[in-house]
């Protein structure tokens, strides 16, 4: 999985100043897919995540600084440009569904529990969407 998302990310300008770059590229958007495909929604639980997944992050990218601060994942992800982070990452998703033969989606909801009670509360519907071909959740 890396080394393909690392290919279709390759292209992908890097606007931060040679010098005071501590944290490569690859290894700032590496470790944000991960904790956002984690559940990750912040910029201080993808640190959180990065630190305590260290070890294994290690084997896939280079991280001699240690993981990046919650400021430094902000930082980066302002200064990319848009347009070209979602041209890379449609491209590297577009690979991963090329892959399949078929496109089989299992679709699974519930309606959590204690929700909806006693006409106080709303009621919270959980549903997920699930690519066998990809091993992957969708939604």
């Amino acid at each position: 999985m890396a080394n393909t998302f690392f290919n279709y990310f390759s292209s992908l300008t890097d606007p931060r100043i040679n010098r005071k770059k501590l944290y490569t590229l690859d290894s700032i958007l590496f470790i944000t897919l991960c904790a956002v495909l984690s559940g990750c929604n912040h910029w201080d639980e993808i640190e959180e995540y990065g630190i305590n997944k260290q070890e294994w992050l290690s084997k896939f990218v280079d991280l001699p600084n240690g993981i990046p601060s919650h400021d430094t994942f902000n930082r980066v992800f302002s200064l990319l440009n848009p347009l070209e982070l979602q041209r890379c990452f449609i491209e590297w998703i577009q690979s991963i569904i090329s892959k399949s033969t078929q496109n089989i989606i299992n679709i699974d909801g519930k309606r959590l529990c204690n929700s909806g009670t006693k006409g106080n509360k709303t009621f919270v519907h959980l549903v997920n969407a699930w690519s066998n071909d990809n091993q992957m959740i969708l939604g």
